[in-house]
């Protein structure tokens, strides 16, 4: 009865052992992966992983890895969603300018005054009349 009791116990730990291991193997693609949603969901399927075999020696070091490039990353993809919607915002400002100043028969680059019998040219800009 105690020679299977430790044969289970040796099977259950070999299971912990090829979890934890697939449980590196998995944070470390997230660390290496370059595409911020995939590295973010490498990260949680590692912190899974190694919630699964808490209490297991150094697993709790590397769950807080995960945890942490978790963070790291939704802050990256945060970050990029507002550079993203403040440089669509400077667009949309720009071409409201810019028609503006079409409307006003003036340069549509710099606002500038357009001069010139057949070909008109900005005087602040040099550049042509294109619209």
């Amino acid at each position: 009865k105690y020679k299977a009791l430790t044969e289970n116990n040796r099977k259950k730990a070999k299971k912990k052992d090829e979890v934890f291991y697939k449980a590196l193997d998995v944070l470390n693609q997230a660390k290496n992966a370059t595409n911020l949603m995939q590295k973010e969901s490498l990260a949680r399927n590692a912190i899974e992983l190694f919630e699964s075999i808490a209490g297991y020696s150094s697993a709790n070091t590397f769950l807080q890895q995960a945890k942490e490039l978790v963070l790291e990353t939704e802050k990256k993809v945060e970050e990029n969603e507002r550079i993203s919607k403040e440089k669509c915002e400077e667009a949309e400002r720009i071409a409201i300018q810019q028609r503006g100043w079409r409307n006003a028969g003036r340069c549509q680059y710099c606002g500038g005054e357009l001069k010139g019998f057949f070909s008109k040219r900005c005087v602040s800009c040099s550049r042509p009349k294109d619209y």
